[in-house]
């Protein structure tokens, strides 16, 4: 699917909100966050069920993540060459080999009933955690839509808030991936971790696929596309080119938000939402700083003025 020229991000006005507009920054939420708390969740499927393999995946897994933590360890101390590289893949091995046998060693036979799990099971859910720990990445989520009644309600503070319009450039546009709406279960394979460790790419994209972007039917109406990175403040790597003011928007926010961005190099469009008469939809119209409902603001100009008309 071509990614859209365009995507909006509808938001409530606060603090937060002028950070991003200012700054020009993007914010990459964590999925915990998210009001659904269905998104980003997925079962782990055992089909390999085979020990030895499963034994296998987990130790690598294990070593990469050990090793990762070692080397940002060993950076931040200014540690390097192959002294130190060495050490780290001893470390990251020995670190591996104990995690593995305490499992083993927890796992005894004959303390379990019928009901009690495998060894295989204990290693593909032990391998699950690992993947989704792993995969705790920053979501931006970005719509087609920037008129949608439901969506001004949810998320622009019931229409008192804005949408900000994002311009895509096409070197960014292959990072930004529609969300798939299905009723179908959302798992990951074991067979598809081994052939992303094996260094297969598609194994990957469709383990990220997955847990990033997959949702429930209901949420269809959003046509929702995201973007992921680390959690926090990002730059930004998108445009923003529009902003729309909600129904209920105030037009003192409007003027604040109008001048604030009114000597920004990159002119930026300004809408106002409207209703469609006799309908259940929205438009939006044009607004400048020429619209009667801005014209005499900010209003302490006008007092100032009236006093000094006063004292002469």
């Amino acid at each position: 699917m071509q990614t859209p020229k365009k995507l909006f991000k509808y938001k409530s006005f606060n603090d937060d909100c002028m950070e991003l507009i200012i700054d020009d920054y993007l914010y990459f939420a964590n999925p915990i966050q998210f009001n659904d708390p269905l998104d980003c969740k997925v079962t782990i499927f055992d089909d390999v069920n085979d020990e030895e393999q499963l034994r296998s995946i987990l130790s690598t897994l294990l070593q990469q993540n050990s090793e990762k933590k070692l080397k940002v360890a060993a950076k931040n101390l200014r540690y390097k060459g192959p002294k130190t590289t060495d050490k780290i893949s001893l470390l990251s091995m020995s670190e591996t080999d104990k995690i593995i046998s305490g499992i083993y060693s927890e796992f005894s036979f004959g303390l379990y009933d019928y009901n009690s799990p495998t060894i295989e099971q204990v290693l593909a859910n032990t391998i699950g955690d690992i993947i989704l720990s792993g995969y705790n990445r920053g979501v931006l989520s970005l719509s087609k839509k920037d008129k949608c009644p439901l969506m001004w309600a949810h998320y622009a503070d019931n229409h008192k808030g804005l949408c900000l319009g994002y311009s895509i450039p096409e070197n960014v546009a292959n990072k930004i991936r529609p969300i798939s709406y299905t009723s179908e279960s959302r798992e990951i394979k074991i067979s598809q971790i081994h052939r992303m460790l094996a260094g297969d790419q598609q194994a990957k994209t469709e383990i990220e696929h997955n847990i990033f972007l997959r949702k429930a039917k209901p949420w269809k109406y959003e046509e929702e596309w995201r973007m992921l990175s680390d959690v926090g403040l990002q730059n930004s790597s998108i445009y923003l080119s529009e902003i729309t003011f909600g129904l209920r928007c105030k037009y003192t926010t409007i003027f604040s938000v109008m001048m604030s961005l009114s000597k920004r190099e990159t002119p930026i469009d300004f809408y106002r939402i409207i209703e469609v008469p006799h309908k259940f939809t929205l438009k939006k119209e044009k607004i400048s700083f020429d619209h009667e409902g801005l014209q005499g603001l900010p209003r302490c100009m006008e007092s100032l003025d009236q006093m000094l008309n006063d004292d002469n």
